[in-house]
């Protein structure tokens, strides 16, 4: 949600921060006695900012630039994405563009064929020409009908049967691309989130884990696993619609698994 000022002329009425005069010279004679030079004394509370008397600070030239740096990488960041999106939707036109010359060029070969073959052939080749020219039109009205969208766009054209070789080939590769991609994204992710458990996490985890197979081994020898006191003990850890029996549990974790297997037997092996 957007943030909005208001702007009013100075009267002496507003209240900026809990500061006066003597609580700026007493910060700046702190600083002056440890540094022993003013002019530095001054530089470092205006890079610093002062200090309130909530025990906070305000806004010195350091915080202004870390906030500068940071609208800046924002910045760059939207419209280094506004560029991707520009290229990805360009590319998808050019393709749709290369499988409608395609088409076109199937057609104007045919008919070629067709004005220098004998009477006899031209009549052999008709009723193929004749499902040439209504596959041409049927491909051509799905490339007329694609939504506007650039995901819709590739979303119809991965289900699409393109009738040029290189129209569908450049497809392939634009999609291993989008793929490869997302993969990336994923490692990475899946690499700060590895980064960011801390031992106490990784303990939870192990004995989360024991648990789990001290009830497969309760249920395997024919007894009734307390599912209940698991869930009471590690239910945080399953998010927030976690499993109501071990047997969703199980179901659960096999469809992750599942998941897991899938990613990785997508990704290159480098």
């Amino acid at each position: 949600m957007p943030l909005y000022f208001q702007y009013s002329r100075w009267d002496g009425s507003q209240h900026l921060f809990d500061l006066d005069e003597e609580d700026i010279l007493d910060q700046l004679s702190e600083e002056v006695i440890e540094q022993g030079d003013l002019s530095k004394a001054m530089r470092d509370l205006f890079r610093q900012g002062l200090r309130t008397g909530n025990d906070e600070r305000t806004m010195g030239l350091k915080d202004l630039m870390d906030r500068l740096r940071q609208q800046r990488q924002q910045h760059l960041q939207r419209h280094n994405l506004d560029s991707v999106m520009d290229e990805l939707r360009q590319k998808v036109e050019d393709i749709v563009e290369q499988e409608r010359q395609g088409i076109a060029e199937r057609l104007t070969k045919a008919d070629e064929q067709l004005q220098e073959a004998s009477q006899e052939d031209v009549d052999q080749m008709k009723s193929p020409m004749d499902i040439l020219r209504e596959q041409a039109n049927r491909h051509k009205e799905a490339l007329d009908n694609l939504p506007q969208s650039t995901g819709g766009k590739i979303q119809e054209l991965s289900e699409y049967d393109f009738m040029d070789p290189t129209a569908q080939q450049n497809f392939q590769d634009l999609l291993d691309a989008i793929k490869k991609q997302l993969n990336d994204n994923y490692l990475q992710s899946m690499q700060q989130a590895l980064q960011s458990i801390s031992p106490q996490d990784m303990d939870a985890l192990r004995e989360m884990l024991r648990d789990l197979n001290q009830m497969l081994r309760e249920r395997n020898e024919g007894q009734d696993p307390n599912f209940e006191d698991f869930m009471n003990k590690h239910g945080d850890m399953f998010g927030d619609n976690p499993p109501s029996t071990l047997d969703q549990l199980l179901d659960n974790l096999q469809q992750s698994m599942n998941q897991a297997q899938s990613f990785l037997k997508g990704l290159s092996s480098e």
